[in-house]
């Protein structure tokens, strides 16, 4: 994941609160790749006012970076375990 951490470091699309957020979800990701976590817990977990989350949740999966599956379900793209960079983890 450190790899991964640093290609998405290197993403010069994503703002300080999408890198905090990622960053987040990388260190507590399950080898499933599905994370189960709510704004709030977010906010309260990384210092964060919950509309600021939300915002920054919204536009990292617009950037295809994991996908909603219900409320408090994220899945993360296998592709995510690549070694490839990451522009558009969902491609491939």
């Amino acid at each position: 994941m450190r790899n991964l951490a640093l290609k998405i470091s290197l993403d010069g699309t994503l703002n300080a609160s999408e890198h905090r957020i990622l960053a987040y979800f990388l260190g507590i990701l399950p080898a499933n790749l599905r994370l189960e976590i709510g704004h709030k817990e977010v906010a309260e977990r990384l210092g964060m006012s919950r509309p600021q989350v939300s915002r920054a949740m919204r536009r990292l999966e617009d950037k295809y970076y994991f996908t909603k599956l219900a409320n408090r379900v994220y899945r993360f793209p296998d592709r995510l375990k690549g070694e490839g960079a990451i522009t558009n983890p969902m491609e491939h």
